[in-house]
């Protein structure tokens, strides 16, 4: 046995149960548990896994004590500041919101202030097991929202819970088995769009043919896959007719400013860097395109606009 190991029994003034445990749940599912280290304070720190037969488990308890003999025992500091909402919104502000757009950070912090905090908040990081985030979810689930809102909200808890790892605020990350329940049948709320009337459809398209400013936008935007906020913050400069290619370097964004308890105190919008470092690209035009353009460019320097 390494002589760590041997000296955190020791210290901690009892025997670590490497062996492990393993029982069967009233779900059916099969749960081990192996004492990986101990607190300052002489509190065992004990970390679960589950599968669906007692085989499955008993692999994952061999793992993990064989990491135990292999790596010793792992001791964290008890410390005193770690309720959920402090190091959540410290970690949100540092090392998440800087590299957000205006309305993703504006969502997010949303998500934190409307559900993770009023459940959360006030428990000590430590203190929140997979159990009580199971039961969040699925409460989550039944009332109706989104998967892809729900899947936004996993991804808060999730991603803060692994660097709470990394600060040795806690020694396993709660969220990794918590499972995002399915919402049966097929009432999604969804309905068939009522397309215009072909009469009037082409009517509508003949009007834009027409309009000077409308046509370019338009036909730039359906044959080039250019985002909106793209296609908004497209100059000149960033076009040539003559290599008939568009090159993406901005777009506009909505930016806004938060105050220090993440609510909204001002918006706006501006040209910036595009969704994506990947979204700076160059785009062949389509000749409908270069004609739809080159139309718009004399048009502008014979209306000097």
């Amino acid at each position: 046995m390494p002589q760590e190991l041997k000296k955190s029994r020791s210290k901690a003034g009892r025997r670590g149960n490497n062996e492990g445990s393993i029982y069967q749940r009233n779900d059916g599912r099969w749960t081990g548990s192996v004492t990986t280290g101990y607190k300052t304070d002489g509190k065992p720190i004990r970390k679960d896994v589950y599968g669906k037969t007692r085989n499955e488990v008993a692999a994952k308890v061999a793992q993990m004590t064989n990491e135990v003999y292999t790596k010793g025992y792992t001791h964290v500091s008890v410390r005193t500041d770690t309720s959920f909402q402090t190091l959540c919104k410290e970690w949100f502000d540092i090392f998440i919101a800087p590299g957000l757009a205006g309305v993703t950070e504006e969502h997010r912090r949303m998500i934190m202030k409307n559900h993770l905090f009023p459940e959360f908040g006030n428990f000590e990081v430590k203190d929140i097991d997979i159990k009580r985030l199971q039961r969040f979810f699925n409460a989550k689930t039944k009332v109706g929202l989104s998967a892809d809102f729900i899947g936004k909200m996993k991804y808060l808890p999730g991603n803060f819970f692994k660097y709470a790892v990394k600060q040795n605020y806690i020694t396993t990350n709660p969220m990794d088995d918590v499972v995002i329940r399915k919402v049966g049948g097929n009432n999604t709320g969804e309905k068939s769009g009522k397309a215009l009337r072909p009469e009037i459809r082409e009517n509508v398209l003949a009007a834009v043919m027409e309009n000077p400013i409308l046509k370019p936008i338009v036909i730039t935007f359906t044959l080039t896959g250019l985002r909106p906020q793209e296609l908004i913050a497209l100059m000149w400069e960033h076009v040539s007719l003559e290599k008939k290619i568009i090159s993406v370097k901005q777009a506009v964004n909505k930016v806004r400013e938060f105050d220090g308890e993440g609510n909204v105190i001002s918006k706006g919008i501006k040209v910036g860097k595009t969704k994506t470092p990947k979204s700076v690209r160059t785009i062949i035009m389509p000749d409908a395109v270069v004609e739809a353009l080159a139309e718009r460019k004399k048009y502008c320097n014979t209306n000097e606009i």
